[in-house]
Order: structure tokens, then C-alpha cells, then sequence
């Protein structure tokens, strides 16, 4: 996972940045109600369309607050056979990721998405507010040395170094000494944020009602005026999608949220709390990861899982990760290596998004732990790869923006009583009572939006239940690290008949994470012609995650068929299919796994706890 994002930097940074805010662009001058397309700078598809429009910075008073500038990019409608269906709209998450570079550079998501739409429709993705060089683009420092500066050291950047456990009193007294700095340092961060000249009292127009708002103006200059809209969002994107079928019912064509946020909890609870519902869905897809690695045995000739070994289980596993920690830990604590728990935890967090890069991981962090017990160069250079330490500030380094603080904040309920000493006990809390391995992590937005000085101008409660004008699909994977089953489950119950929820089983983040013709057959049935599936509908995927060694053939009671519980795939003649969306139309068999043979309690006890955290808040 790191790998790639480190591929994705590079890609954008020898790329010009998509149509720079022009120098003589002014807020309060007359809106230009058009898009100039052109080829987008940089973009290796010569097909993609990129330009500016521009919207009112407050809809509520357009006259007084002038105007924002979005960069917006559109993929064609790909399929020269057939006429197009319309405009699909597109975002990729966050808080703060750029649709821009998302469309530009994730050549095979794109793919994918064309493929689950038929190529019948454009597909159009823009940067919100605060993000990429739209305007109004949320800066807080000068220069990326600045920032870095600022921040140097400190556990919002270097992040929280921790055995297991918080619990021995050495730890807590130290991790509690810092609660004063940090706190000091947030309160610095807002004032810069809401002083910085670019600025200029924008912060207050940066928040989902906004994006919401900018994306149905979009519509109506690509479309027509209200008419329904199209619309696919993962992850945060869900949240945009949440507010908007709820917010214009009337408005609501093909939507997809795929990658659940829980939108009752992001608009109506203090933030920093839901880091414990994002730490629980994170161990419970670190268990599946531990677990895979075990069944497929030691690695060797392209095949097995390099942090096991031969006859080992699941929790053996993890107990090898945890000495890792430990070793990294003390290391950095009594020597001189910049590097320490936290990292690791960061690099596996990150990891458990994408399965198909389990094995690298795995790989890596077989090659940290050689490092440490036996030192060598070759272990070092696969351990400090991608993802250890930054890269040389330069003047070329680009300046971090900070949407992902004024979005999640500026939506957020007012902060009241809520103290960074009583964020620090939260990271506590969840890391004794929840997840030891990710609970004591800094990353979440919400861990700074009580010093966040600006709320947005607009924002949404609820409701959350409306009755929309058409069906919409929700979809969750069985094991997604960041935005469990259950929050796609929550969306869909609340809004009844208006929804249906479609389950993928497979591990990561959003459906893109790994391969389903079954999904993506479903989405070709939903965005072509409008059919759904139905409820309680469960589809499989189709990659391998681990490769086993071939096994010799012994008979068995089933025969032919066969399933291997480490690589996510099964192949039976009895497997079960999806039913008939529309008969006799088509039929798409649902590869469906069962869960590891080596641990058959995990998922259900994983699920009920996760559960019993979210129905408490």
C-alpha cells in the first residue's frame, strides 16, 4: 500500500498541477458560468477532460461571499456502440483526496468503473473545497519545511510510540506529559489556518453542505436543470452521498455508496470518538490478515505467507508482530533509530486497505523483524523501503493542504466541553478496551477539531430517512478496515425501501479493493437498467490473496470441489449465484467463502464487538 502511494507521489509530482488558480483570479468578479475543457496537464489518457467552474462561495448570499473556482475533470462515456446515459459523478473520499488525480492517475479504477457502468455515462469527479487548486484551497504554512518544522516530533507527526498495552505507568505518564504541547499546538494550528492571507474567511464555506451544493450546480450545466442526479461515492464520498439523497430526495437518480461512513455519527457526535469504531474494524480485518498469512504457509517459491512459519496459527502470527513492536519500540526509545512502533502500526494500518498487497506487506514486515534480530543491510533496505521516514523537503516539495482538518471539523457538531486531555484518555481508552495494536495511533481529523476555531456556514443533522425518488444502492465489504459492515447496514435500514444493500465478501477498503465480477455485474445491471439486487445479496471476488502450494489430491465428500481459505477464492459446481436480477436477462454466480477454517469464532466475535461499540455511541 505504502509502495503505491509512494508510485502515486511521484506520478503527481512530475505531473503539472490540473490548471492552476489563474493570478488574476478575483473572488467578487461576475461568475463565469462555463467550462473550458482541455486535455488534462500531464495525463497519460489523452481522452480526459479537465477545466474550472465556477460556483457560489455561499449559497445562501452569493452577492456578499463571491465565488469558489473547482477543478473538474471527465472520463468520456466509453462505450461507442450504445447511446450515453447521462453524467456520473464521482468522489474518491477522504476528506481531501483529489477526484482529480483519482480519475487521472488510478488508471485501473477507472477501468473498473467504466466496466460497472457500461461505459454509458461520462464520468465526472472534481476537487471539493480545500482540496487539490481549488479555490478556496485550505493553506496553513508557506512552505512544506514550515510545516514540517511545526509539526517536527510531536505525535500528530511522528505519531505514538507504545508497547502492546498502555497500561505500564512509565508509558501513560510520558504519553501524558505531551498532552500540554500538543494541546498548544492545535490551538497554534487554528489561528494560523484562520489568519493565513489565502484564506481570507474561506474556511467558513469549506464543509459537505457546500460539496453537496457545488455538485448539483454541476449537474445542472452538464445535464439539465432538475433533473435527477448520478452519483458514486466511497468512503467519505459516502457521506456526500448520504447528505445529498437526504438533503434533495426529489433529486436522487443511480447512486452508489460504497464504503460506509456513518453519517448519523460523522454530522451529530464529538469526532474524536470515532476512532474507536475505525481502530475495532481495523483489528478485526488485522485478524483476517494474520490468519491468511498462517494458512498459507511459509513462503517459498512465489507461494505461502513470509511472516509464518510452517504449522503455525493465527496467533502466532500476531505474537511475532507484537515482538516486532516491541523491538522497534525499545529501539527508539534507548538508541538513536528515528524509527519505532509507530511506524510499523502506520505501515500495517495502511496496508490492511488493499489485500492484493498483503503479501508485500507480510514481506516487509518479515524483513523489519530479520533487521532487528539479525542485522543486515539486505533486511534494512526491504525494511526502510517506502513509508520510512520523509523525503528531502526540496523547493519542489508540494505544500500539504489542510482539507481534511476544515472539512471533517467544519461539519462537526460545536466542540463544547471537549479538552486534547480528554482526547489523549480516548487513544487510551480504545487501546486497553478495544485494539492494543491500533488504538494508540494519531491520524484520525477528529483528533483536532475541538481546537478547530471555524465550523461551517452550513451544515446538516438529519433527517436521515427520507423517502428518495429512486432506489439506491449500498455497499459494504464483510471486512473493511476503516468503514465496517455495519455503518453500510445502518445507512441502508435507515432509509427502507429507498435502499438496498449489496455485501461483498472480501477483506479492504470499498469494493475497488478487490476484484468481483459478481459486484460489478450488479453495478452494470443497476447503472444500465436500473435493476437492483436483492436484499440480503452476497457476492464474492475473484483475486488471490497468498498462494498455497498444491496439495497432494486425497478424495473427499464433496468431490470436485474445492475451496482454499487463503486465497479468498472458491470454485465449487455447487457454489451458490446470485438470483436473477432480471429474468431471464441474466444470472452471475457469487463466489462466496466460507470464514478461515483456523478461526471460525473470530469474525462473529469481531462483529458483535464492533457493534456493541457503534450502538453505544
Amino acid at each position: 500500500m505504502y509502495f503505491l502511494l509512494f508510485l502515486a507521489r511521484l506520478m503527481s509530482l512530475a505531473a503539472a498541477d490540473p490548471f492552476k488558480l489563474p493570478t488574476d483570479f478575483d473572488r467578487h468578479a461576475p461568475r463565469i458560468h462555463d467550462i473550458h475543457w482541455q486535455e488534462c496537464p500531464g495525463a497519460e489518457d489523452r481522452e480526459l477532460r479537465c477545466g474550472r467552474f465556477e460556483v457560489p462561495m455561499d449559497y445562501a448570499n452569493e452577492t456578499r461571499a463571491g465565488k469558489a473556482s473547482l477543478v473538474v475533470i471527465k472520463y468520456p462515456a466509453q462505450n461507442k456502440e450504445k447511446s450515453k446515459l447521462g453524467t456520473l459523478f464521482l468522489n474518491p473520499g477522504g476528506p481531501g483526496k483529489s477526484g482529480v488525480k483519482f480519475l487521472a492517475e488510478d488508471a485501473n479504477s477507472r477501468k473498473s468503473i467504466s466496466e460497472a457502468t457500461g461505459g454509458r455515462y461520462d464520468i465526472v469527479s472534481w476537487d471539493p473545497r480545500g482540496v487539490g487548486e481549488t479555490y478556496p484551497r485550505i493553506d496553513c504554512f508557506d512552505n512544506a519545511k514550515q510545516e514540517n518544522d511545526f509539526w517536527h516530533d510531536t505525535i500528530p507527526r511522528a505519531g505514538l510510540e507504545a508497547r502492546a498495552l498502555l497500561t505500564e505507568n512509565e508509558d501513560l505518564k510520558s504519553f501524558f506529559e505531551q498532552a500540554n504541547e500538543v494541546d498548544r499546538l492545535l490551538q497554534e494550528l487554528g489561528e494560523r489556518c484562520l489568519k493565513f492571507e489565502s484564506n481570507n474567511d474561506t474556511l467558513q464555506y469549506v464543509g459537505t453542505v457546500a460539496t453537496v451544493k457545488d455538485m448539483i450546480a454541476l449537474h445542472e450545466y452538464l445535464e439539465h436543470p432538475n433533473t435527477t442526479l448520478n452519483y458514486w461515492g466511497f468512503s467519505y464520498g459516502t457521506v456526500i452521498g448520504s447528505y445529498f439523497v437526504n438533503m434533495f430526495p426529489e433529486r436522487v437518480g443511480r447512486v452508489v455508496l460504497d464504503g460506509v461512513v456513518d453519517p448519523v455519527f460523522y454530522a451529530n457526535k464529538h469526532p474524536h470518538k470515532q476512532w474507536r469504531i475505525q481502530a475495532s474494524a481495523s483489528d478485526a480485518v488485522f485478524n483476517h490478515f494474520t490468519g491468511l498469512c498462517a494458512n498459507a504457509g511459509p513462503e517459498r517459491d512465489g507461494t505461502g505467507c513470509a511472516l509464518t512459519e510452517e504449522g503455525w496459527s493465527r496467533q502466532q502470527v500476531q505474537e511475532k508482530v507484537k515482538v516486532l513492536m516491541n523491538m522497534m519500540y525499545e529501539s527508539k526509545k534507548y538508541s538513536k533509530n528515528k524509527f519505532g512502533s509507530a511506524k510499523i502500526r502506520s505501515i500495517i494500518h495502511h496496508g490492511l486497505y488493499s489485500p492484493t498487497s498483503w503479501p508485500q506487506l507480510a514481506e516487509r514486515l518479515q524483513a523489519c523483524h530479520d533487521y532487528f534480530t539479525h542485522p543486515a543491510t539486505l533486511f534494512r533496505s526491504k525494511c526502510m523501503g517506502p513509508g520510512f521516514g520523509s523525503a528531502p523537503l526540496t523547493a519542489n516539495t508540494p505544500l500539504p493542504h489542510y482539507a481534511f482538518q476544515a472539512i471533517s471539523c467544519g461539519d462537526a457538531i460545536d466542540p463544547s466541553s471537549i479538552t486534547t486531555q480528554m482526547v489523549f484518555e480516548e487513544i487510551v481508552n480504545v487501546t486497553n478496551t478495544i485494539s492494543s495494536m491500533f488504538g494508540p495511533s494519531w491520524g484520525a481529523a477528529g483528533f483536532y477539531c475541538h481546537k478547530w476555531p471555524v465550523r461551517a456556514v452550513e451544515r446538516y443533522r438529519g433527517p436521515w430517512n427520507r423517502r428518495l425518488a429512486n432506489k439506491i444502492l449500498v455497499i459494504g465489504n464483510i471486512h473493511d478496515p476503516i468503514t465496517p459492515l455495519q455503518s453500510a447496514d445502518k445507512v441502508a435500514r435507515a432509509l427502507g425501501e429507498s435502499a438496498v444493500l449489496l455485501r461483498q465478501r472480501n477483506w479492504g477498503h470499498t469494493s475497488l479493493a478487490m476484484h468481483s465480477n459478481c459486484t460489478l455485474k450488479m453495478l452494470e445491471e443497476y447503472f444500465v437498467n436500473n435493476f437492483k439486487p436483492e436484499a440480503g445479496e452476497i457476492c464474492g471476488t475473484d483475486q488471490r490473496i497468498f498462494k498455497r502450494r498444491a496439495k497432494k489430491s486425497s478424495s473427499t465428500p464433496h468431490g470436485p470441489s474445492s475451496k482454499d481459505s487463503s486465497t479468498g477464492t472458491v470454485t465449487s459446481s455447487t457454489v451458490p449465484t446470485c438470483p436473477p436480477l432480471a429474468p431471464p436477462r441474466s444470472s452471475f454466480n457469487s463466489l462466496v467463502p466460507s470464514p478461515l477454517s483456523s478461526e471460525p469464532d473470530s469474525t462473529i466475535d469481531s462483529r458483535a464487538t464492533l457493534k456493541a461499540h457503534i450502538d453505544e455511541l
